[in-house]
């Protein structure tokens, strides 16, 4: 398994593109809203985004050859990961069970210089998600009952 350049963000991923006319250059940051924020604002970057800055019009080739599912192998990869992750939630299995999928994910994760950024982010955004949702439904449910005064009937639910 490769190591995410990106850490995990706590609880949403943002994508933030700057465009440089004159210059014919674009920035593509990936990471927490706050971390793109601040790099956007003071230009202070971290180990908590990933940052590239490309030639303009890079951005929109990537929108396209994922439109076109020009690398369909990926993206089908990308979807299994995704779906598996999916399941370990909706089974309540436990994280162990998950790691096969999230190491496909992160071994799918591009650090490179020409990696396509949008898919980076939405192996980003799963990931993120995942850990969210898992954390979420691992919390204590507690139980409680109450009498409905209008028909007298118990009510019981999950909090």
């Amino acid at each position: 398994m490769s190591e995410i350049k990106i850490p995990f963000s706590k609880e949403t991923v943002s994508i933030g593109v700057s465009f440089d006319v004159p210059k014919e250059k674009e920035t593509i940051i990936i990471g927490s809203p706050e971390d793109v924020k601040r790099y956007f604002l003071s230009g202070v970057s971290g180990d908590n985004i990933d940052i590239r800055t490309r030639k303009l019009g890079t951005l929109i080739d990537e929108m396209n050859k994922l439109a076109q599912s020009a690398d369909g192998d990926k993206m089908a990869k990308l979807i299994a990961a995704s779906n598996g992750l999916c399941e370990v939630l909706n089974s309540g299995k436990g994280s162990s069970l998950a790691a096969e999928f999230k190491d496909t994910l992160s071994d799918m994760y591009d650090n490179s210089q020409n990696a396509n950024m949008l898919f980076n982010y939405i192996i980003f955004f799963i990931l993120t998600n995942f850990n969210l949702n898992h954390k979420a439904l691992n919390k204590k449910i507690s139980f409680f009952c109450f009498r409905n005064a209008k028909c007298g009937k118990e009510v019981c639910g999950a909090v």
